[in-house]
C-alpha cells in the first residue's frame, strides 16, 4: 500500500506523520521538492483533516485513507469505506469478518487442495476447535464414563448422524442374536449362556474356568457324569458320589492304594489270603514269624516266639482233643486221668526211670539197666530182672509156690 502525501506552497512546509498502532508502520516516505531545493522533514507540528489521513491528540496517525482503503489505528482494522472493520490485526492472529476471495490457500505450511464446494459441506458446522480436532486424530484420550444417552457419530448411507449408545446397543444384541455367521469375537467378561443357546463346539480348543459348572449330564468321550453317577457309556453308574462316600459298582484297578494317609503295601494275593483263601501252603514255620492278631480292634502281626510264650504260661483245659506226639513237661489234674487207648499205651523215658508218686512223694519206679528191668519200692531196689530172671533183694513171702527154683 502507498500513501501519496502532496504539499503545495512556497517557502517552507512542515508536514508530519505517525500511528498510533505499532502493528501497522510506515515503511518508507518519498518527498520530492523541485530542482536544486531542499526539503526539510521535521516531526514537529500538527496535521489534521478529515479526509485522507487523521491524527490524534498525540500527532499520530489514526486513520488513513485511500480511495476506499480506510485503515484504522486505534481499532487495528483495515476495510472499505462501506466496511471498515473487514480485516482485524492482532499478534499473529488475521481475523477476517466477510467473504475471502483467493487462487490458493496454505495452512501450517500444507496447501489445502480441497473444493470450494467441498468446503461447502462445512457450511453450518458448530464444532468447536477441539471437537475438529479429536476428529482429527486426537491422541489424548479421556475416562469419560459412558451413559446410554451418549452418541456416536455414524454414516448413515452417506449421511454423517449422531446415534445413541442405547441404540447402539439395541441393534448389536438384535444382530448378534441371529449372528449365525459370528466366528470370531474377543474376551467375553460377562453375561450368561441361557438355555436357548443350544451347543457350543470349540473343535480342539480348552475351555478354562475357575469357577463351577453346572448341568444335567456330562459326556467326555466315554466318560459319563450324570448327576450322582460317574461312569462308563457302557457302565454308566460304575461308581456312586456321596457326602463322604464313594461306592463302586465294579473293580478298581490301582498302582498304590492309600487308606487314611496310610499307603497300602499287600499285594492283591496276600489281600485275598485275608478274605479265606482255601489253598494252604507247606510253608516251614519259624519262631520268628508273623502271625496276624486283633489287638483290641487293631489288627497287627505278632511272632510265633510270642504266641509260643503266651501258651506255655497258661493253664487250659483240653477237651476232646487229638495231640500227636506233643512235648509235656508236667500233667496235672485235680481229678482221675485216664490214659486209654485202642492199642498200646508207651512210656518213653530218655532218663531210664519212670517214677510213681503219691502228693510228690515217690513210692516207687522202674528203671531200665542196660536192657532190663529193676523195680524199687520208695528207693529201694526190690527186683532186679535179666532176661527172664529175676532177683529179689528181700524176703519174697508166697503162700505156696508151684515150680521152678529158688535160691
Amino acid at each position: 500500500m502507498a500513501v501519496k502525501v502532496s504539499v503545495a506552497g512556497s517557502g517552507t512546509t512542515t508536514a508530519s506523520l505517525s500511528t498510533v498502532n505499532p502493528n501497522v508502520k510506515i515503511s518508507t516516505i518519498g518527498i520530492q521538492g523541485p530542482a536544486g531545493t531542499g526539503i526539510d522533514l521535521t516531526t514537529a507540528g500538527t496535521l489534521t483533516s478529515s479526509k485522507a489521513i487523521v491524527v490524534d491528540t498525540d500527532s499520530k496517525i489514526d486513520v488513513l485513507k485511500s480511495g476506499d482503503l480506510v485503515i484504522t489505528g486505534s481499532a487495528n482494522t483495515i476495510g472499505h469505506t462501506d466496511d471498515t472493520d473487514l480485516l482485524t490485526i492482532a499478534s499473529g492472529t488475521l481475523t477476517v469478518a466477510g467473504t475471502t476471495i483467493t487462487t490458493g490457500l496454505t495452512i501450517g505450511g500444507t496447501g489445502v487442495t480441497s473444493t470450494a464446494d467441498e468446503l461447502n459441506i462445512l457450511d453450518g458446522v458448530t464444532s468447536t476447535a477441539t471437537e475438529l480436532n479429536i476428529l482429527d486424530g486426537d491422541t489424548s484420550a479421556t475416562s469419560t464414563t459412558l451413559a446410554a444417552a451418549d452418541r456416536i457419530v455414524v454414516n448413515d448411507a452417506g449421511t454423517m448422524k449422531q446415534v445413541a449408545l442405547s441404540d447402539l446397543e439395541t441393534f448389536m444384541e438384535d444382530a448378534l442374536d441371529t449372528g449365525t455367521n459370528l466366528t470370531t469375537v474377543g474376551a467375553l467378561n460377562a453375561g450368561s449362556i441361557t438355555s436357548g443357546f443350544g451347543t457350543i463346539d470349540t473343535g480342539s480348543s480348552a475351555i478354562t474356568t475357575t469357577g463351577l459348572i453346572s448341568g444335567g449330564s456330562l459326556d467326555i468321550d466315554d466318560v459319563l457324569i450324570n448327576g450322582t453317577t460317574i461312569g462308563h457309556t457302557d457302565d454308566t453308574d460304575l461308581m456312586t458320589v456321596a457326602s463322604g462316600l464313594l461306592t463302586v459298582a465294579g473293580e478298581i484297578s490301582v498302582t498304590t492304594l492309600d487308606i487314611g494317609g496310610t499307603n497300602v503295601t499287600s499285594t492283591a494275593t496276600e489281600l485275598n489270603l485275608m478274605d479265606g483263601g482255601t489253598s494252604a501252603g507247606t510253608t516251614a514255620v519259624a519262631g520268628g514269624d508273623g502271625i496276624v492278631t486283633n489287638d483290641g480292634g487293631t489288627m497287627r502281626q505278632t511272632t510265633v516266639d510270642t504266641f509260643d510264650t503266651y501258651l506255655s504260661a497258661t493253664t487250659k483245659t483240653l477237651t476232646n482233643k487229638t495231640l500227636t506226639t506233643p512235648t509235656i513237661a508236667e500233667i496235672d489234674s485235680g481229678s482221675t486221668i485216664t490214659l486209654d487207648a485202642t492199642t498200646d499205651i508207651v512210656l518213653d523215658a530218655d532218663g531210664g526211670d519212670i517214677f510213681f508218686k503219691d502228693g510228690g512223694s515217690t513210692f516207687g519206679s522202674a528203671t531200665n539197666t542196660s536192657g532190663n528191668l529193676i523195680i524199687k519200692s520208695g528207693t529201694t531196689t526190690a527186683a532186679t530182672f535179666s532176661g527172664a530172671n529175676v532177683t529179689f533183694a528181700g524176703t519174697l513171702a508166697a503162700s505156696s509156690i508151684d515150680g521152678g527154683s529158688f535160691s
